[in-house]
């Protein structure tokens, strides 16, 4: 069969289905040019968008309005990316489009009308494809069907390593490609095929949801890509994926494994733990062949450590700083450092108010986060902050740190970017690679509550907690002025475990009902969005991230 798509062969398939006033499948499009849809599905986006701009510079209805999914070929709904193709061709071509469901019926119709009159032929040769080599598009681009091709070859499921072997030997990789490293000391040949992966999950060809492992999907099994389909591919996934996709092609490609896992249970929380006891007694071999993690303080963080459960996750950390042999360029100024020492599940809550009990992964390699670092021996990350996702992402998820965007970071650009002042350290803060002791960062719980000023005692507050964490909800009642609202606050805080004004502004909300709210103002619903249309939005029940999508 072909794998090339002949535009008068796609307009005759289009014409003979409107003239019967029926609708038509991207399938029968391929079936029509006698091609396989595997290899021709990402070239049809710029097939249909061409034949779309002569059948407009022309006068014509366009043809692409009556292709829908297989599943719509009864009702003619366009749905999806279809949908989404269909509006973009038709902006891009000068159509005033308004409102998109008006646009998309008044053009089938005007299709349908047309079709019996319209001419049989285009009237003119079709316009050789581009050459691949005069294509352009990130490097990377070039592996999407090598990655394929090698999963194919290695039965369809391996490692990323034994891929990228695979690969180079397929492509026969120049030897100094494959020493040749980014500005973050990575290869960029294994950069560049992590973002092929990437890509290549998105568009629902390759499977990465176990951490080390990638596998083809149904689809990606019978999928393969010349360099026009591998750019058509990379285009769509841009468009759909936009501001979740990076363009910096030197930049860290995410690693294989759903680390939005990590994320997916909202009671889940996320610690970060000293090891150093005294100052000097590095507690982490002690720690992971127990499989456990002990406050070294008799007299602080307890309540910290009362907080952690089942399922949290944790990591042993220090923190220093480091002026040389940094993996950015940092001006000979001091930059604040935190090394990951060991990662694990808390299996068992504490029973002493000191310890809880860990399932430690396997020893691995420590790494090196800088920049955003915490220097207190327990503290408690985030992920509703950006800046604390990624460290979680770092440290959970196996994301790399980019580098570039933290030096982007206002703060931090001031201090490390070319030409930025001098920033005058402390004497301990010049000291490389030293680990410095933690200061302590306050807990807050019902004894606070009481030393605030509560008159109501540490037992009916506890109560009031338990209740809060089984129920979900408290009602606190008393004339106005009592101190209702002080107090819910201050509840609030016990929750947290924290009275530190970074965390409780990130974590807590403060609402008033009032009869002109609806549910929308709780949970989701539609808000104008300027020029882009309609944006859902959550409201302050639905979600910690605060999402929303546009809908044009």
């Amino acid at each position: 069969m072909a794998d090339k798509l002949d535009l008068q062969k796609t307009y005759s398939a289009i014409l003979g289905a409107a003239r019967e006033r029926r609708f038509i499948s991207y399938g029968d499009l391929a079936k029509a040019n006698g091609a396989e849809w595997s290899k021709v599905r990402y070239e049809m986006n710029r097939h249909l968008g061409e034949l779309v701009r002569v059948a407009v510079s022309r006068g014509w209805p366009m043809p692409s309005s009556i292709i829908v999914n297989q599943g719509n070929l009864e009702t003619g709904a366009l749905e999806g990316t279809a949908r989404e193709g269909f509006i973009a061709a038709a902006k891009e071509s000068g159509l005033s489009v308004g409102n998109p469901d008006e646009f998309v019926k008044t053009q089938q119709s005007a299709l349908f009308d047309w079709a019996p009159s319209a001419p049989d032929e285009l009237g003119f040769a079709p316009t050789p494809s581009k050459k691949a080599s005069a294509l352009t598009g990130p490097k990377f681009v070039q592996y999407f069907n090598p990655v394929l091709e090698a999963l194919r070859t290695l039965g369809g499921t391996a490692e990323p390593k034994k891929v990228m072997a695979r690969v180079q030997g397929l492509m026969k990789v120049p030897e100094a490609e494959l020493h040749e490293t980014n500005k973050n000391g990575q290869s960029k040949y294994e950069n560049k095929i992590g973002w092929a992966r990437f890509y290549l999950a998105k568009a629902g060809l390759v499977d990465s949801e176990r951490r080390g492992v990638w596998s083809l999907t149904p689809i990606g099994r019978e999928t393969t890509l010349d360099h026009i389909a591998s750019m058509a591919l990379f285009k769509d996934v841009q468009s759909r994926f936009r501001g979740a996709v990076g363009e910096d092609e030197d930049a860290p490609a995410p690693e294989d494994g759903k680390t939005e896992d990590l994320f997916n249970a909202p009671e889940r929380r996320f610690w970060f733990v000293g090891a150093l006891w005294q100052g000097t007694e590095d507690q982490t071999e002690r720690f992971v062949t127990e499989g456990v993690w002990q406050n070294g303080y008799r007299d602080k963080f307890t309540e910290h450590v009362q907080l952690m459960k089942p399922g949290d996750r944790i990591a042993i950390k220090a923190s220093f700083v480091q002026k040389y042999g940094l993996p950015f360029e940092n001006h000979g100024k001091p930059v604040s450092c935190m090394r990951i020492k060991a990662i694990g599940t808390i299996r068992e809550a504490t029973k002493d108010g000191r310890s809880v009990e860990v399932d430690w992964e396997p020893p691995s390699a420590r790494k090196d986060w800088y920049f955003y670092t915490y220097r207190v021996t327990v503290v408690e990350a985030d992920p509703s902050d950006d800046l604390a996702r990624r460290l979680i992402q770092f440290t959970f998820g196996d994301y790399k740190q980019d580098y570039d965007f933290w030096l982007r970071v206002p703060y931090f650009a001031k201090k490390y970017r070319d030409g930025a002042e001098q920033v005058t350290e402390s004497a301990e803060e010049d000291k490389d690679e030293a680990e410095v002791e933690e200061e302590q960062l306050l807990p807050y719980g019902t004894v606070d509550i009481v030393a605030d000023g509560c008159f109501l005692s540490k037992a009916a507050l506890e109560d009031m907690l338990q209740r809060l964490a089984f129920k979900k909800n408290l009602i606190l009642q008393g004339p106005p002025g009592t101190g209702k609202t002080w107090l819910a606050k201050r509840l609030a805080y016990a929750l947290i475990g924290s009275k530190d004004r970074r965390i409780t502004r990130a974590r807590t909300r403060v609402i008033q009902f009032h009869p002109s709210l609806s549910y929308e103002d709780f949970v989701r619903g539609y808000r104008p969005g300027g020029k882009d249309g309609l944006t859902l939005v959550d409201g302050a029940f639905c979600s910690r991230s605060n999402a929303s999508r546009t809908v044009p």
